[in-house]
């Protein structure tokens, strides 16, 4: 959740179909709705339909909204809208884990975005995590890819004194069981 400028509560996440419901609707997946102070929805904007897709995170921009997240597939997807709802431009991140890309800050103009990256699709059991940088436009320009164990996720990220901070997860699973650690990073521009 985060406030706009003028007041407005901005969520992105998740919506699923009502029970019982089929067919094609413009109501589920990745959503980005937008409230004013009383709780009155002002603006909804959905990518998918029901259990295709997540945001995760997004930054308010001065000309829309940039949202990241998954596709069904674990895909890691970045969109951005304009305040209006109206898709500005989007972009996919190869194979990632089923949360896909996990969060998002504005850098010195580019969209600093956290998440991971899997040796392909069917091998869920090594992964690295990932840092990517994308241009204004949209263009993934730069990626660095860090593993600590079999599993190694970036989780959030965060900008302080010029810095980009970076908080994840590294472990391995044994007998069914994820044993794990957390770890935080800290890189340049």
């Amino acid at each position: 959740v985060k406030v706009d400028k003028d007041g407005n509560y901005v969520v992105v996440g998740k919506s699923l179909y009502a029970p019982n419901m089929i067919g094609n609707h413009n109501t589920g997946g990745a959503i980005i709705v937008k409230y004013n102070s009383n709780g009155e929805e002002l603006l909804r904007i959905n990518h998918g339909g029901p259990q295709t897709g997540e945001f995760n995170d997004f930054v308010i921009d001065k000309d829309g909204y940039v949202a990241v997240g998954v596709k069904a597939d674990g895909t890691g997807i970045i969109y951005k809208y304009d305040f209006n709802g109206k898709e500005i431009w989007h972009n996919y991140y190869g194979v990632s884990d089923k949360e896909g890309l996990t969060s998002i800050v504005l850098f010195n103009g580019n969209y600093i975005v956290t998440g991971s990256k899997l040796e392909g699709k069917n091998k869920t059991d090594n992964y690295q995590a990932a840092l990517l940088k994308f241009n204004a436009s949209g263009k993934l320009i730069d990626s660095v890819l860090y593993q600590k164990d079999n599993i190694t996720k970036f989780i959030d990220v965060d900008i302080y004194n010029d810095k980009i901070l970076v908080i994840g997860l590294f472990g391995s699973k044994k007998n069914n069981t994820l044993n794990n650690s957390s770890i935080v990073l800290t890189y340049n521009n």
